[in-house]
């Protein structure tokens, strides 16, 4: 499989309302969040090895030099910059469920957000954790100069908020449809840029101002997901469209290209001396960028939050293919190698969606997604290239042929809604 690209802009699309986006999130939560540890099998019995963490996000330096990677179905996990050695972990026993984003306060407090449950937390230099709700898409994070705190919800809503660092006083609104404000920093000017993903530009944001007020730094990107900023306070933005990371100019606006990667990337990371640190949330390793644009691997990555197989005829054999949420893994069904990998960019069909689910119709699949709406969609694997989508149910957790037609299981947003339904020519 090679990885498809798709240049059209998405539509944008309806927030569901935030009842609806919390089951819907729960769902998602409940389906990719793993549960206990499992013994550990052996050898012999282990077809395709994952990667160490289940999908790397949030990606900030501390104040002790050590590197914090949000790890989805992990916690935090701390990691020793040089030697990829991880040196610490704050998981659920914390209180750290699935964090998407991590920042550090001016008194050194540690916070996080936990995009499914819709938390915030805080975690003191005592040690003492308190968290917020706030609501079920909270993703970055972003401390002002003088110690304001905003964060962005999106996926199932577009806001830009305002909280109370302690996490006490209601969160505050400061702006909505920003078209989902990614991968925010502040700027030595004390406004906050951040990506728009849908509007495919890079944002500037006076919070100083009643109401706030916004500023294009420059549009034209695919889908852009950061702008974090160097000791030369130029911005550094990550394309999860065309997969590369970019350094743009605040002033002007113009770019250049830092890295093409071979990955689905998610955050980046400004280290000492301006070293930079990628995430993936594609195939969670974490990468460094060294100066003559090559790749150091940090920690590896891999096969992530794996959830669903089938078995594919070939004509040289059998195929497995996993569905790993962000992407679609196929191995050797006799010697388990990898045979391709297609990543999701996003993008709204007909380009891949990325599955939580998989199952075999013929040579070809049927994939499910919930993120960020529910799709149906089948996949031809040796054109790369969607043969259906079906994008009326509301939170499709698997689909599969029967006879020729459509079966779904649909769990639906409300109490009483989930439903298996049949889709053929004449109706549903």
């Amino acid at each position: 499989m090679t990885r498809t690209r798709n240049d059209e802009r998405p539509g944008r699309q309806r927030p569901r309302t935030l009842a609806a986006a919390s089951l819907a999130a729960v769902t998602i939560l409940a389906l990719v969040l793993p549960a206990l540890p499992a013994p550990a099998l052996a050898a012999g019995n282990v077809f395709a090895q994952g990667a160490p963490l289940s999908s790397t996000f949030g990606l900030r330096f501390g104040p002790d030099g050590r590197l914090y990677a949000t790890s989805f179905g992990v916690g935090i996990v701390i990691l020793d910059p040089d030697t990829g050695q991880v040196v610490g972990l704050l998981g659920p026993e914390q209180g750290v469920v699935g964090p998407e984003d991590v920042a550090f306060g001016p008194d050194g407090s540690l916070y996080w957000a936990e995009m499914f449950t819709g938390y915030v937390g805080r975690r003191a230099p005592s040690g003492e954790v308190t968290k917020q709700m706030v609501a079920p898409g909270v993703n970055p994070l972003a401390f002002s100069p003088d110690g304001r705190l905003f964060v962005s919800v999106c996926w199932w809503a577009d806001l830009l908020l305002e909280l109370d660092p302690n996490l006490v006083a209601p969160p505050k609104p400061v702006l909505d449809n920003l078209g989902w404000f990614k991968g925010t920093a502040f700027g030595a000017d004390g406004k906050l840029y951040g990506a728009s993903v849908f509007s495919g530009s890079i944002l500037r944001v006076d919070v100083s101002t009643q109401p706030a007020s916004v500023e294009v730094v420059t549009g034209g990107l695919g889908r852009p997901f950061t702008a974090k900023f160097d000791s030369q306070g130029r911005l550094l933005v990550v394309d999860r469209l065309t997969f590369d990371l970019l350094r743009i100019d605040p002033a002007t606006g113009t770019r250049q290209l830092v890295v093409h990667l071979p990955f689905g990337p998610d955050n980046v990371a400004v280290g000492p001396s301006d070293r930079l640190f990628l995430s993936s949330y594609s195939d969670s390793g974490i990468y460094e960028v060294l100066s003559d644009g090559n790749l150091k691997t940090i920690l590896p990555g891999g096969m992530v939050l794996p959830e669903g197989t089938a078995v594919v005829p070939r004509p040289d054999g059998e195929s497995v293919f996993v569905a790993c949420q962000f992407s679609l893994r196929e191995y050797d069904a006799a010697t388990g190698a990898l045979r391709g990998v297609e990543r999701t960019t996003f993008s709204p069909p007909p380009a891949f969606i990325g599955p939580s689910t998989v199952s075999a119709d013929g040579e070809k699949v049927l994939l499910t997604t919930t993120l960020p709406t529910g799709v149906v969609q089948g996949w031809d694997p040796m054109t790369g290239a969607s043969t259906e989508n079906h994008g009326d149910f509301a939170v499709p957790v698997n689909a599969l042929r029967f006879r020729g037609d459509l079966v779904v299981a649909d769990l639906g947003t409300q109490p009483g809604a989930a439903r298996v339904v049949r889709v053929w020519a004449g109706g549903t």
